[in-house]
């Protein structure tokens, strides 16, 4: 069984599943393919999001797809999450929880196309000292970012987690450097991060058959097992 812990499966918030008919076909394709439990993670840039609006939109929207997943019988359990890009100040942000993972104290962050600058290092060492498991959105993406080198200790000494998408490991310009991030042991979770069926559909199972084929087993089911720990440990923030 796969867990998604990045996706964009509710119907008409962000950039991903613009209705509830592809919302069901994206879940649907997923389940087809092993995957039984989603977060739902949303975009939300502080810059011109209201989170009231934009945490109240995410939670009805949630509230349809799950009537409707019940009415199918599909047989996957969804969780309510964002993806929330960083903004400065984001550490002392009152309303940060949010935000998170199910009411939890993980975070899925996205990193935007500035400079990685000592500022932004430090208010990810402060989530950390305030117990926020930061997981970093995609993180093969950052690779040419000027400060990138900066993320380097932070990810070696456990201070922020790392998730690559599954996709990368399939095509595109990131294949090699998301088998170097698994090998180094600097990949805590393959997640799908689908937006759209024709697009952008989950290759989890893709990903994770070429993991274990390239690389090995072991660590094939040590990526799955990660996935699937965290959905269950975010459960019991409930």
């Amino acid at each position: 069984m796969y867990t998604d812990i990045h996706s964009h499966i509710l119907p008409g918030v962000d950039d991903g599943a613009q209705n509830l008919e592809e919302a069901l076909s994206l879940i649907s394709s997923a389940y087809k393919h092993g995957t039984q439990q989603f977060v739902a993670t949303p975009h939300f840039y502080a810059s011109y999001h209201s989170l009231g609006e934009q945490l109240s939109l995410a939670k009805e929207r949630l509230g349809l797809l799950c009537q409707e997943i019940i009415k199918k019988q599909i047989p996957v359990k969804i969780i309510l999450g964002f993806e929330v890009r960083f903004f400065h100040g984001i550490s002392s942000c009152e309303e940060l929880n949010h935000l998170t993972i199910n009411g939890s104290k993980t975070l899925l962050l996205e990193l935007g196309p500035q400079p990685i600058t000592d500022s932004i290092i430090e208010e990810l060492v402060e989530l950390y000292y305030q117990g926020y498991d930061v997981i970093l959105a995609h993180i093969e993406r950052y690779s040419k970012i000027s400060g990138f080198s900066k993320l380097k200790p932070l990810i070696k000494n456990r201070v922020v987690k790392c998730q690559v998408n599954a996709a990368s490991f399939v095509e595109g310009p990131f294949v090699k450097l998301s088998y170097k991030l698994v090998k180094k042991g600097w990949c805590d979770y393959i997640a799908g991060d689908m937006h759209s069926v024709l697009h952008r559909p989950s290759k989890l199972k893709a990903a994770m058959l070429l993991i274990e084929e390239k690389i090995g087993k072991a660590t094939a089911n040590k990526l799955i097992k990660n996935s699937n720990k965290l959905f269950e440990s975010v459960l019991k923030t409930t």
